[in-house]
């Protein structure tokens, strides 16, 4: 009878066993998975990091050469607003000398009609002194006809 009792005892402790070896070897089996798991999550996390730290340096070049770019046209900008500010005041220049021009022009039309008038009243005048000569000259003639006479 307590080989019996002993038996049923040890087949009990067996089962138990069993049951407990199951229970390993089940949770043995989810530490696996649960490594397996975290052992993808960390290669996945790793890729995800290099990922981001490429597309970081892509972000950062795409940056400095933004700057640049905009360094670039700030200067183009600047250079821009210097040639029209040269091209207004050279616009401005040749304004004040087109004036000045047209200013002359005026004055020089002025000068000329007084230049033909002065032309004319000369050439009158010395017409008028080559008659005044000739007819001295016909005067003397006929004195010096009318003494010979």
């Amino acid at each position: 009878k307590e080989r019996d009792q002993a038996m049923k005892e040890c087949e009990e402790y067996k089962r138990e066993c069993d049951a407990i070896t199951k229970e390993r070897d089940a949770s043995t089996k989810q530490r696996d998975e649960a490594m397996k798991e975290r052992d993808q999550a960390k290669e996945e996390r790793d890729a995800s990091t290099q990922e981001r730290d490429e597309a970081v340096k892509e972000c950062d070049e795409c940056k400095r050469e933004c700057d640049a770019s905009t360094k670039e046209r700030d200067a183009f900008a600047k250079e821009r607003d210097e040639v029209r500010k040269e091209c207004d005041e050279s616009k401005k220049e040749y304004d004040a000398l087109r004036r000045e021009l047209d200013a002359s022009k005026i004055l020089l039309a002025n000068e000329e009609q007084q230049a033909n008038g002065a032309r004319k009243s000369l050439k009158a005048h010395l017409d008028s002194q080559g008659t005044v000569a000739e007819s001295l000259e016909r005067a003397q003639q006929d004195m010096a006809d009318l003494q010979r006479s």
